[in-house]
């Protein structure tokens, strides 16, 4: 198995095809083991989309969140200047936050594939956001006007090859994807 199937492997796992890849080796049921074929091709066969989930609940505490996902479940705050307990990270440093380790995981995941020794690897991110907008007091846009981000990576590969990694860790990053607007958000509401 190649480098790029074995980080084929490992996203697909990670995106709930873990017990059919890693614990028969096979894609979905009676397919060919999936070290056969490309990425694209088991996606494709295995299923369109997939679903990811998390909640959030109000913990009772001023305006920290309960967060669950999957097995994990973290605090979301606000700072005690806003009337928070400060447990946890904002809503808008959690996003950052995400689009931060999505990049790495991905620049770990593909490092390989493109040629890049690791030694180290971080992303930097901000956003430039008008709390007036989303409180009411001006007619501003209610998120992020721009979000930056640094990668920086120690390695001692040759920079075209970085400069490659890079180049195709922003273009697949499923969340810089959603924060460009290519996502249709739908929303629900019930009472208990």
């Amino acid at each position: 198995m190649n480098d790029y199937h074995r980080v084929s492997c490992m996203m697909l796992a990670t995106t709930g095809l873990q017990k059919s890849l890693a614990m028969t080796g096979k894609a979905c049921g009676d397919m060919e083991p999936i070290w056969y074929r490309t990425l694209a091709t088991v996606a494709e066969e295995c299923m369109s989309l997939i679903t990811i989930k998390a909640d959030a609940a109000w913990s009772g505490k001023g305006p920290q969140i309960q967060l669950h996902a999957g097995t994990h479940q973290w605090l979301v705050d606000q700072p005690q200047s806003a009337g928070g307990l400060d447990s946890g990270p904002t809503p808008l440093e959690l996003q950052l936050a995400a689009l931060g380790s999505c990049l790495t995981t991905l620049g770990f995941a593909f490092a390989a594939h493109f040629g890049v020794e690791l030694r180290g690897l971080s992303v930097a991110t901000e956003g430039d956001l008008d709390p007036d907008g989303y409180q009411g007091i001006a007619e501003v846009p209610f998120g992020f006007q721009q979000i930056r981000f640094k990668v920086v990576v120690d390695s001692p590969s040759p920079q075209d090859k970085i400069d490659a990694l890079l180049a195709h860790i922003k273009k697949i990053c499923p969340i810089r994807n959603t924060l460009q607007g290519v996502t249709v958000v739908d929303a629900a509401l019930s009472n208990a």
